[in-house]
């Protein structure tokens, strides 16, 4: 009997409430923690998409990343679907937005940027083979618009680019790729496989074709395009003598024939480089035409980045960072009879040598009038000698010199903000804030991974201060201070907040730290301190009244989840104790096998379900652990619930019913308890899908 109140508690509580659990993950929660893509994007406009488990509807709140103005909503005309493909229009070219899946505000935010207008410069991805592990990192090292694979990719293997595909578009020979498309079967890769295709962005339009040359001048005329490059989805035959290209073999019909018969009929807009897969990475130029193939045999694989401007284009070698010939390949060379680029200006600030590096843009500037760098070249020098050398007087010179003689570049509104900042800070001679900065640019960043060197660097700063107290930059160098001080000292940049706030309440630096204050006692778990710093954030900084709220609804709902856990302990102590030292003291040893049993059949269903939504979970090791520890408090406190009913009706046989309802009341008090305290202690964000 008592065997068979063990089951009866699984069967008819515990396992349809981990059933439940489950499909809310998968169902309720999809709104607020699925994967998004970006399908396409252009200079107005995105197109976006994700997959739901269950039919919802879809809305999508986005908003520029800078600024403070509330989202936009965009709804699936659909209406509710498993599918969801929108459309954002309206946006500004070159401009990024931050968005996010109506119903997860505590969910993922994912970012975009709309592609430049045509004269704007912009770089991306070039990847082949297996790239797995480094994609992600390189995505946030390089910062590209988008990603071109030259290896087809395969979804029935592993994505290497699903972590990247809520923030930029991903491309390979066949077209858009995308495990969404995929899955619904679209044919459009596969009349692109068929006919080829073209990709326009900015300024770049890549025609993606065959080697045959009969489409090139079908896909590569573009009327808007300064740069018109060609990606071929395989290496010709006998273009390659001795492991290098041949400019014999390339230069035989029909591919190089057509090329050049189109780079007549289009000689402002001809194509300036051709991409190629093969077993060797090399380049060649032939009639002005830069041929590059790159190693992408089975078991290879790498990245380079294409940088693309008006007058530009070339390839760095990002991965691996070195290559047989070169790191770095010139696809396309600014139309002036003298080719110089910075490029060697920048490698010596690159490697420390300011001086040498000033000296080389001096002399690039004196020789290469008109060039289209002149620019650059006049805020780099100001740059070194702003932020490397702390020359300010030099760097002001520099910076005005920019303004007066290209007022309409694009480094000219940060050139004005640097004469601004540091006309600002220019009492004293400039000591504070040359010594700051030598600290904060110089030392600090070297130092991270040091904790002495740290703190000897935090000191310094806190001795500026006290020299210098009624300087200029004397408020920044207090919100520094307190900024470093938040990872490992809390109460410490709380006490430099306050003295700002008392030192200099009238400076910019002011208003963010009272949100600066709460936010450090919330970062470090305090959440009373931290709701008692806004409350008083409340009536110092009106303006931003919604934005504390909402920091103070976040402090209380952690103090509610405290406080339930607290409760969770207490219901599986009392649970626990009264089942195992009620009288009769101990429980039967016969119901732990079954326990044991159920246990283990359990943790199977359950492991194999959460398989099914795995991406809803930030790793593989999380779901094991949530699925074997629900297990555990589904089916191991079934011994003490039912014991604990057993005790309660005593010996009375008209109490069988009684106690096996008391039992079963007790297992699934148990369960919500256990449960509870199982996804507070390895992931509270999934406490959101029962709105706790």
């Amino acid at each position: 009997m008592n065997r068979k109140i063990a089951i009866a508690c699984v069967v008819v509580f515990i396992v349809p409430g981990v059933c439940l659990l489950l499909w809310r993950f998968a169902g309720r929660d999809v709104a607020s923690m699925p994967s998004c893509e970006l399908l396409a994007v252009g200079p107005t406009q995105v197109t976006i998409a994700w997959t739901a488990a269950r039919p919802l509807p879809g809305r999508i709140w986005y908003r520029p990343v800078r600024g403070r103005e509330p989202g936009t909503v965009v709804a699936d005309p659909l209406g509710a679907t498993t599918a969801h493909e929108i459309v954002i229009g309206g946006l500004q070219p070159g401009t990024r937005y931050r968005y996010w899946l109506d119903g997860a505000e505590d969910g993922p935010r994912w970012e975009f940027q709309t592609a430049p207008p045509v004269s704007g410069p912009f770089s991306f991805l070039l990847t082949w083979g297996d790239v797995s592990r480094s994609a992600a990192p390189l995505v946030m090292s390089e910062t590209p618009e988008f990603v071109f694979s030259l290896t087809p990719i395969d979804f029935s293997r592993r994505d290497p680019f699903d972590s990247v595909r809520p923030y930029l578009p991903v491309y390979d020979p066949r077209g858009v790729n995308s495990p969404y498309l995929d899955r619904l079967g679209d044919d459009a890769s596969d009349k692109a496989e068929n006919d080829g295709w073209t990709l326009d962005w900015g300024g770049l339009r890549l025609a993606v074709l065959d080697d045959d040359g009969h489409s090139i001048s079908d896909l590569a005329a573009s009327p808007a395009a300064h740069t018109v490059g060609v990606i071929l989805r395989s290496l010709p035959g006998g273009w390659l003598i001795d492991g290098r290209l041949s400019a014999e073999a390339i230069e035989q019909p029909p591919f190089h024939a057509a090329l050049l018969e189109h780079n007549r009929r289009s000689a402002s807009r001809p194509v300036a480089f051709v991409i190629v897969p093969a077993l060797v990475d090399t380049n060649i130029e032939i009639d002005r035409v830069r041929y590059v193939a790159i190693d992408s045999r089975d078991g290879a694989s790498g990245a380079a980045r294409i940088d693309v401007a008006v007058e530009s284009c070339r390839l760095t070698f990002v991965h691996p960072a070195e290559v047989a010939e070169a790191d770095e390949i010139v696809l396309r060379e600014p139309p002036l009879a003298q080719k110089r680029t910075c490029a060697e200006c920048r490698r010596l600030a690159d490697q420390g040598a300011y001086e040498e590096s000033i000296a080389a843009y001096e002399a690039f500037i004196e020789s290469n009038q008109g060039h289209f760098q002149i620019d650059d070249a006049h805020y780099a020098i100001a740059e070194i000698l702003d932020e490397q050398l702390f020359r300010y007087d030099e760097a002001l010179r520099w910076y005005r010199r920019l303004i007066e003689e290209y007022p309409d570049c694009t480094s000219a509104p940060m050139a004005r903000g640097r004469i601004a900042f540091l006309t600002a800070h220019a009492d004293f001679d400039y000591r504070p804030l040359a010594s700051f900065e030598r600290v904060r640019r110089v030392r600090f960043a070297r130092s991270l991974k040091d904790r002495r060197a740290r703190d000897a660097c935090l000191a310094e700063v806190e001795q500026i201060v006290a020299e210098y107290p009624q300087c200029k930059i004397a408020p920044l160098m207090q919100y520094w201070l307190a900024n470093q001080y938040r990872r490992h000292a809390p109460d410490r940049a709380v006490e430099l907040y306050r003295s700002l706030l008392r030192r200099h309440a009238d400076s910019p630096q002011a208003e963010d730290a009272w949100i600066e204050m709460g936010e450090t006692y919330y970062d470090a778990g305090q959440y009373e301190k931290a709701l008692s710093v806004f409350e008083e954030a409340l009536g110092a900084v009106a303006g931003r009244a919604d934005e504390i709220r909402t920091q103070m609804d976040r402090a209380r709902r952690n103090l509610r989840r405290e406080d339930l856990a607290v409760g969770g302990w207490l219901v599986v102590g009392v649970l626990l104790s009264a089942g195992l030292f009620w009288p009769p003291v101990g429980i039967r040893f016969g119901q732990w096998r079954p326990a044991a049993c159920a246990l283990i059949l359990l943790s199977l269903f359950l492991l194999g379900c959460g398989w099914f939504i795995r991406e809803q979970f930030t790793s593989t090791t999380e779901l094991i652990v949530l699925a074997i520890a629900l297990a555990a408090v589904s089916t191991m406190g079934v011994p003490f619930s039912s014991a604990l009913g057993r005790k309660l009706r005593g010996r009375r046989r008209q109490g069988r019913v009684a106690g096996a309802i008391l039992g079963c009341l007790f297992g699934l008090a148990m369960f919500i308890a256990g449960g509870y305290l199982v996804i507070y202690y390895v992931n509270p964000h999934y406490l959101i899908v029962v709105n706790l």
